[in-house]
């Protein structure tokens, strides 16, 4: 990405001089109501809607097995 000129190469530095460690959802499902919320709110907000429960959502996705992060991606390259 930094060859590319796609990211910043001193951000790219102080970005990865301290790492952060996230454990991935499966290992805290607890955050998953708070993300949907969070995420709800937000598109809700962009498309000048009023926010519904989402409580199917949250119970379909709280039965996921969240097996990583964001799949695909395991470090910046």
């Amino acid at each position: 990405m930094v060859d590319k000129r796609e990211f910043r190469a001193d951000l790219f530095y102080r970005l990865s001089v301290f790492p952060i460690e996230l454990p991935p959802l499966r290992v805290r499902p607890e955050d998953i109501r708070l993300l949907v919320h969070h995420f709800a709110m937000d598109y809700a907000a962009r498309m000048t809607r009023k926010s519904r429960p989402f409580q199917r959502i949250h119970d379909a996705l709280a039965r996921h097995s969240w097996p990583g992060n964001v799949p695909g991606i395991t470090k910046l390259d």
